[in-house]
């Protein structure tokens, strides 16, 4: 199993690439105990940058329940003490809400469906997971740990399964551009004939032809592949093509293919989105294999 260890070091590493340039540093704790013990050793006060700590609590996750297969989710809450001088004339190492607030939320930002791939030290394994954090909530001025502070939470939850593929870790691109994925799937349909042979009264068939269709759902924002659908939809001939391809850490696929229907829908209060249908695209290669 993934312990909390390994993601506090996860988001540790996170917060201190993007405060690298900062006057401060994160420490992230997996636990309480691990806090209070830090706090408690002499030689951080000797540190050439102040830190901000930051607590993980567990909170209640789940376990999916299939044999053989290992996936859960872990949900946890870490809260961040940030140091802040409460009046004029106090003294110590202040660091102020606004910048660490803003790694933060920039992180929180980054991470938001952040998928990829994490050893289990227990048993040598391998989980995909991908991320679901919350923004930061701001909490008001404490003297409790023995230093004014202002305490920022960020509610997370990890989704993880042992050698496995999560929606997020798919990478389509159409004409070069990556795809941003709302939803998607393939999907390959045969049909043939279906008759009973040999005097048998079970009905056996014959596949005599398929199709295989990719299915996507894209954001329509400038510069992107539903921008790019949408003027196709409203332009685009009859021979349009595009160079599809598809990698999902364990399968790779890449054709020329078509759209057979381009789905635009502008509701107002809503965010717009494009979905279309791609197949496989008849070229002049297949003429030639004929």
């Amino acid at each position: 199993m993934i312990t909390s260890r390994q993601l506090a070091n996860t988001i540790q590493d996170a917060l201190n690439a993007l405060a690298a340039d900062a006057p401060f540093t994160f420490a992230v704790y997996a636990e309480v105990g691990e806090y209070r013990a830090a706090i408690a050793d002499e030689t951080r006060k000797t540190l050439p940058k102040p830190v901000i700590n930051g607590v993980m609590i567990t909170l209640p996750s789940q376990i999916v329940p299939l044999q053989s297969v290992k996936s859960f989710t872990m949900s946890q809450l870490v809260t961040f003490y940030v140091p802040v001088k409460p009046n004029p004339t106090a003294e110590g190492t202040y660091i102020g809400i606004d910048e660490p607030f803003g790694i933060i939320k920039a992180w929180v930002e980054n991470s938001a469906g952040l998928a990829g791939t994490m050893p289990d030290e227990e048993d040598d394994g391998e989980y995909s997971y991908v991320l679901t954090p919350q923004f930061p909530n701001v909490g008001a001025e404490d003297h409790s740990l023995g230093a004014w502070h202002i305490p920022v939470s960020v509610s997370l939850v990890w989704q993880f399964i042992e050698g496995g593929v999560v929606g997020n870790s798919v990478n389509i691109t159409v004409d070069g551009k990556t795809v941003v994925l709302l939803q998607g799937g393939f999907q390959r349909v045969r049909t043939g004939e279906s008759n009973p042979r040999d005097g048998s009264q079970e009905v056996t068939s014959v596949i005599g032809q398929q199709v295989l269709t990719l299915r996507i759902v894209t954001p329509y924002i400038t510069g992107g592949v539903g921008a790019d659908l949408v003027n196709d939809a409203l332009t685009g001939a009859l021979d349009k093509t595009y160079a599809v391809t598809y990698a999902d850490g364990i399968v790779n696929f890449s054709a020329e293919m078509v759209a057979t229907d381009i789905n635009y829908a502008f509701n107002p209060g809503t965010t717009c989105s494009v979905e279309a249908t791609l197949a496989l695209a008849y070229t002049t290669d297949e003429e030639e294999g004929d």
